[in-house]
């Protein structure tokens, strides 16, 4: 998928679920390892601290996550997450 159209597959859900979990953009985007997404939403002003009602950051996602006893992590993730963090004088810890 292009990652512009990705991009607006994500904005027009506004939410996807995991399990009954509902992540915000940049949380889905960090999760599926989506930089090209990632750098967009950022870009475009989303919130680098968005947190779902479990509290997960976007960093804590890309830093790893376990869903149904899969490990998943994505450091470029992380890496871009930081960067826009410090850009923005926050915390760049999880």
């Amino acid at each position: 998928m292009k990652p512009m159209r990705r991009i607006g597959a994500i904005l027009s859900a506004a939410f996807v679920l995991v399990g009954a979990v509902a992540l915000p953009p940049l949380v889905d985007a960090a999760k599926q390892g989506d930089l090209a997404a990632l750098r967009a939403l950022i870009e475009s002003g989303a919130d680098v601290n968005a947190r779902n009602r479990l509290g997960w950051t976007p960093l804590m996602v890309a830093g790893g996550l376990y869903i149904a006893n899969a490990h998943k992590i994505s450091p470029e993730s992380a890496e871009i997450l930081r960067q826009a963090m410090a850009a923005r004088d926050l915390p760049t810890t999880r």
